[in-house]
């Protein structure tokens, strides 16, 4: 429950929830308050080859992109976006640049914004501050108490230049690398991700236009 000046003051957290995508086709009769809510990075790592990193739980057998727990401050999330996918791994993992996005929107005059067409517009430099930022749940594994929460997940991209094969086991956590659109479809098929299916589809929207300016310029 919230605290106010004069104590404890009760609320239903329905009428105080923000629904993520996942919430709302998966938890249907739950709800989050805005107390519940965290800070979290995510991160789309790849190698040399452009391969996507993915994590197995090795007892659960579900596959994610990496994303950091509850972290103890803010300041990790923002300083150190990446340490927790080389504690998690093992890996040595560096901060990617990409070119720094805009959107152009036309025919702002529609009614609905679905119908709003844009395009992704990028400008000369590159950033390796976080390429997108979204709600999203982070799941709080403790074995007293499991919690779930709503997140802001800001999405950070990695790189690794030596690392061992695709189902190499560390810490409970098998490491997978695959393609941008087999990563797609296995946090779909694996755990329905669709929070993690977008910042991939930006990523490689980014990677490419990144990797097309970098060749102009050689």
């Amino acid at each position: 429950m919230p605290q106010s000046a004069t104590g404890t003051v009760p609320f239903n957290p329905r009428f105080s929830a923000v629904h993520t995508d996942y919430s709302n086709n998966h938890i249907a009769t739950g709800a989050f308050s805005a107390a519940d809510l965290a800070f979290q990075s995510g991160a789309v790592v790849v190698n040399g080859q452009g391969e996507v990193l993915l994590l197995e739980d090795t007892k659960t057998g579900r596959i994610e992109l990496p994303r950091s727990g509850l972290p103890a401050t803010f300041d990790i999330v923002v300083k150190s976006p990446l340490k927790f996918v080389e504690e998690k791994t093992g890996l040595v993992v560096e901060r990617h640049p990409l070119l720094k996005p805009t959107r152009r929107y036309y025919d702002p005059g529609v009614g609905k914004w679905g119908l709003l067409e844009q395009e992704l517009q990028f400008s000369d430099r590159t950033t390796t501050n976080a390429f997108s930022v979204g709600l999203d749940v982070i799941y709080i594994r403790r074995p007293e108490f499991p919690d779930s929460r709503q997140s802001i997940t800001s999405w950070y991209s990695g790189l690794v230049r030596d690392h061992p094969p695709s189902g190499f086991t560390h810490n409970g956590v098998r490491l997978h690398f695959m393609t941008v659109e087999q990563a797609i479809q296995a946090v779909q098929d694996s755990s329905h991700d669709h929070v993690g299916a977008a910042a991939l589809t930006l990523f490689d929207a980014l990677m490419e236009a990144t990797q097309e300016r970098m060749a102009e310029q050689a």
